[in-house]
C-alpha cells in the first residue's frame, strides 16, 4: 500500500479491503510512508530549500527503490508479481507508479486518484451540491438561503455580532478584510464538504472521529426550519462539526493560516510528528519508548500472518492496535507546496451558482503559495508545474495496462479521475452513493450492492493478473 499526504497507519497492516485480498492469496504486505510525511523526514526542516526534494515524481523513485531492496532483503525471484493499492493522492501514485516502473509493477488498483492536475477545480463544488441534493431540493436550498444572509450580517455591525454569536469565531470578523472573509465562506463551504467527502465510508476502524455525521445528518439539520432561519441552521452544522472535533472556536484568520503554514520546524503544528510520537504524546504521555519497539520491529514488513499474530499478541499492551487507529494527521506545509508546485487541485468557489457564495475564488489559492513560500511561487510557476504533471503522467490519456480505476458517485474528486473504463486492461469502476475510497476500507453489513460488487470485481482482476 502507497502512503500520501499523511502518515503510515499501521491499522492498515491489519484491515482494509486489501488485507482481506492479500489472507485469500497469501500475499506479503507492505505499507510504505511517503518522503516528507509522518516520520520520514529525509532533511532538517521543511525550508523551501528542504522541499524540493519533494515531488510526486521522487515518490514514485522511493517506491521503485523499496521494491528493488525488499527483493533482495526477502529473496524475492523475478517470478514475484507486485500489486500496488492507493486511494486518493495515493491512488494517483499507483496508476503513475505502475505506467513509470512497468518492470517493478505487475497490477495497480488506483482508487479516488485525481489524474488531471487542475489550478481552479470549480469542478469540486458542483459535485458537493448534486451529492448534498441526494436528499432532496431542501437542503441545497436552505444553504444557498444562509449564504445570502451571511453576506448580509456582514454589512452590518448588529450583523457581525450575530455572526459571533452563531458561528463562534475566535476572533472578531473583520468584513473589510478580504483575506479573511474569503476563509470565513471557504471554513464553512468546507464543513459540507468534508461531510460529503468521506460520507459513510467506515473508516471508523481507523479511530476517526465524526464518522457518524453523514449528508443525511446536516441536510436534516439545514432541512429543519424549527432550529431557525437558514443562517442559524448553517451555524448548527458548524457547532456540530466543532463539538465533534472538541473545538472551543473556529479560526476565520488568513494571518493565522498563514503563520502556521509558514514554520518549517519538524515539530510545528503545520507538520506532523508521525505515528508512533503521537501515541505516545496524545494517548499515554506517561510513557517514553518502553512499549513502541517490539511492536513497530513486527508492524514494518512481515507476512500477513506473522502481521495478524502480532496485533493479537498486542491487544493487551498500551501499543494495541486501537490506539494506532487514533494516529492520524494530516500535514499541511507539505501538502500546499505539492499543491503549489505540482497539482493545484484548488477547490474554488468559481462555479455557478456558487452555493457557498463565490468568495474564495483561485487567487485567493494562489496568494497562499506566496505568502507562504515566498514570490517565486506564483502564478507561473503553478502553471508550469501542472503542465510538467500533465504531461509527464499523461493525465486522463494514461496508457497501460492491469490497472483499475475506482471511483465513487458522492465522492467530489472523481471529477479529476478516470470513470469511464478505457480498455479491458485498463477498466473503471464508478460505484453509485459512495464516497472517497469506500472500497478500501473493511465491509459493513448495510454497504451498498454498488460497494459489494466493486470489491469482488477488484478482486477478480488482481487474481486474473497474478495467474
Amino acid at each position: 500500500m502507497i502512503g500520501g499526504e499523511g502518515a503510515a497507519n499501521a491499522t492498515w497492516m491489519v484491515k482494509g479491503t486489501w488485507i482481506d485480498y492479500a489472507s485469500q492469496l497469501g500475499a506479503l504486505c507492505f505499507n510504505l510512508e511517503h518522503r516528507f510525511y509522518g516520520d520520514s523526514h529525509p532533511t532538517k526542516d521543511m525550508s523551501v530549500k528542504s522541499l524540493r526534494y519533494l515531488s510526486s515524481e521522487q515518490a514514485l523513485a522511493d517506491l521503485a527503490e523499496f521494491i528493488e531492496a525488499m527483493n533482495d532483503k526477502y529473496k524475492l525471484t523475478s517470478a514475484t508479481k507486485w500489486i500496488v493499492f492507493g486511494g486518493s493522492y495515493p491512488g494517483s501514485l499507483a496508476a503513475w507508479l505502475r505506467f513509470k516502473y512497468p518492470h517493478l509493477i505487475h497490477g495497480a488498483v488506483s482508487t479516488s486518484g485525481p489524474l488531471l492536475a487542475k489550478a481552479d477545480f470549480q469542478e469540486y463544488y458542483g459535485v458537493v451540491q448534486q451529492s448534498l441534493s441526494t436528499t432532496g431540493n431542501d437542503c441545497v436550498r436552505a444553504i444557498k438561503n444562509a449564504t445570502s444572509q451571511i453576506d448580509i450580517l456582514l454589512k452590518h455591525e448588529i450583523g457581525l455580532l450575530k455572526l459571533k454569536e452563531l458561528f463562534r469565531p475566535c476572533d472578531a470578523i473583520d468584513p473589510t478584510n478580504e483575506a479573511d472573509v474569503a476563509t470565513l465562506y471557504e471554513t464553512l463551504a468546507g464543513n459540507f464538504a468534508g461531510v460529503v467527502q468521506y460520507n459513510k465510508d467506515n473508516r471508523a476502524f481507523e479511530g476517526s472521529r465524526g464518522t457518524n455525521i453523514t449528508i443525511d445528518v446536516v441536510c436534516e439539520l439545514m432541512s429543519d426550519e424549527t432550529i431557525g432561519p437558514a443562517v442559524t441552521r448553517y451555524a448548527a452544522v458548524n457547532s456540530l462539526l466543532l463539538d465533534t472535533y472538541n473545538q472551543t472556536c473556529t479560526d476565520f484568520s488568513y494571518d493565522n493560516m498563514i503563520r502556521s503554514l509558514r514554520n518549517t520546524s519538524w515539530n510545528s503544528s503545520a507538520s506532523e510528528g508521525g505515528i508512533r510520537k503521537v501515541i505516545l504524546k496524545e494517548f499515554y504521555p506517561h510513557l517514553r519508548g518502553e512499549c513502541e519497539k517490539p511492536f513497530w520491529k513486527k508492524i514494518n514488513s512481515v507476512h500477513l500472518s506473522e502481521i495478524l499474530t502480532s496485533a493479537i499478541s498486542l491487544s493487551s499492551t498500551v501499543c494495541e492496535i486501537n490506539a494506532l487507529e487514533h494516529a492520524t494527521t494530516v500535514a499541511g506545509r507539505q501538502w500546499t507546496y505539492q499543491t503549489c508546485t505540482e497539482f493545484g487541485f484548488y477547490q474554488t468557489s468559481s462555479l455557478s451558482p456558487h452555493l457557498f457564495g463565490d468568495d474564495f475564488p483561485l487567487d485567493y489559492f494562489t496568494r497562499q503559495c506566496e505568502d507562504i513560500f515566498g514570490p517565486r511561487f506564483n502564478d507561473t510557476l503553478l502553471e508550469q508545474g501542472i503542465n510538467r504533471t500533465n504531461m509527464f503522467y499523461g493525465a486522463y490519456n494514461l496508457q497501460v495496462t492491469n490497472i483499475v480505476f475506482v471511483q465513487g458517485t458522492i465522492d467530489s474528486w472523481h471529477a479529476l479521475g478516470i470513470t469511464k473504463s478505457i480498455s479491458d486492461n485498463e477498466p473503471a469502476i464508478f460505484i453509485e452513493g459512495t464516497a472517497h475510497c469506500a472500497n478500501m476500507y473493511p465491509s459493513a453489513p448495510d454497504d451498498p450492492p454498488g460497494l459489494v460488487a466493486a470489491r469482488l470485481q477488484i478482486f477478480e482482476l488482481v487474481k486474473r493478473w497474478l495467474q
